[in-house]
């Protein structure tokens, strides 16, 4: 009982001390730097609420449209040119979840798949390989495969292989980065703070120029 009440006495007096040098470099920080840590905070909420809603609220089709738009969004299609009726289809799908056209006649299209697993299910690399088959098949050049979990590390290492073949993998934090990044159910606050500094140089210039001789 005595050896207890002594670690969980120093386990409560090093959480105080970490609290405290917390405080202490806070305190220190420049209003900058606190705004910017103040940003990151807010996104990292935002980005939460957003991992959240993807992954509790939509299924599998719904989370292929949501792929195709932020794909678009990001420059990468047209949805003119590809309709979502025309590129996302419920059931069978051959491998492909939805495709992105660049250009009227389709001539250059990235093809889409989309896992929407929980956090802890990875993406297996014989998944990737599939996925490779059929752009394969296809004709396709480009591919883009996300997740809302992650990649097996094997993964990576295959897709560097395919040299023919152009796969991007886009996991659920990157794809969170990315929802925020162009907007996709985020929008921007009204509310803007614009940081001042002192402005030294401008200062002595001013003095020298207007001062006493």
């Amino acid at each position: 009982k005595q050896q207890e009440f002594q670690s969980h006495t120093a386990s409560g007096t090093l959480n105080m001390q970490n609290s405290v040098e917390e405080v202490c470099d806070r305190g220190t920080e420049t209003a900058e730097e606190l705004m910017s840590r103040a940003w990151e905070d807010s996104n990292n909420v935002v980005k939460d609420n957003l991992a959240e809603k993807v992954m509790g609220q939509m299924d599998d089709y719904v989370f292929q449209l949501l792929v195709k738009r932020l794909i678009e969004k990001m420059g990468y299609g047209s949805n003119e040119f590809s309709p979502d009726a025309a590129a996302v289809k419920k059931g069978p799908d051959g491998g492909v979840d939805a495709n992105v056209v660049q250009d009227v006649l389709g001539f250059n299209r990235v093809l889409i798949q989309a896992k929407h697993y929980a956090k802890d299910h990875p993406v297996e690399t014989h998944d990737v390989k599939a996925f490779y088959a059929t752009m394969t098949e296809m004709g396709a050049t480009k591919g883009i495969f996300c997740t809302t979990s992650y990649f097996h590390k094997n993964a990576y290492k295959s897709v560097e292989n395919y040299k023919d073949r152009k796969i991007v993998l886009v996991d659920g934090e990157k794809l969170w980065d990315l929802m925020l990044r162009y907007n996709v159910f985020v929008r921007d606050c009204e509310t803007q703070y614009v940081l001042k500094e002192f402005d030294e140089d401008a200062f002595k210039e001013f003095v020298e120029e207007y001062g006493s001789k």
